[in-house]
């Protein structure tokens, strides 16, 4: 196992699963550290592109905002704000685009994303204790 991201990968990406996540952690830690041009000149299909768009936000505002129970966009305003001015400056989206990719982010990543910040808020605590 390697740590990517945070989170453990397997060495071998022979099943189309651990390689989708291992795809995801990457694109997930190069929004941490802001590398936006990261996904040009992918080979992935649109719809794919749509929601690792917003994964690479999601890295690059990572901490900024407490998710405490799975992500749904109507329950964090200021967060789908700026995910949405972000898809628009640093990408091109229209409003269809980025509620389109929004949604299909809602509707693969929401849980991953709070079990995400839940854990590492769990380890923050626990090292306080």
């Amino acid at each position: 196992m390697a740590v990517i991201a945070g989170d453990y990968v397997p060495h071998r990406a022979s099943e189309p699963e651990d390689w989708a996540r291992y795809q995801e952690e990457i694109v997930y830690a190069l929004g941490r550290i802001g590398a936006w041009g990261a996904l040009t000149g992918t080979q992935e299909i649109e719809s794919t592109l749509l929601w690792w768009r917003v994964h690479l936000i999601m890295g690059y505002l990572h901490g900024r905002y407490r998710i405490t129970s799975i992500l749904l966009w109507k329950d964090h305003p200021a967060l789908r704000e700026e995910v949405e001015r972000l898809l628009e400056h640093t990408f091109g989206l229209d409003k269809q685009e980025r509620n389109e990719a929004l949604d299909q982010y809602q509707t693969e990543k929401s849980f991953e994303i709070w079990s995400r910040y839940n854990q590492e808020q769990q380890e923050k605590e626990q090292k306080e204790d």
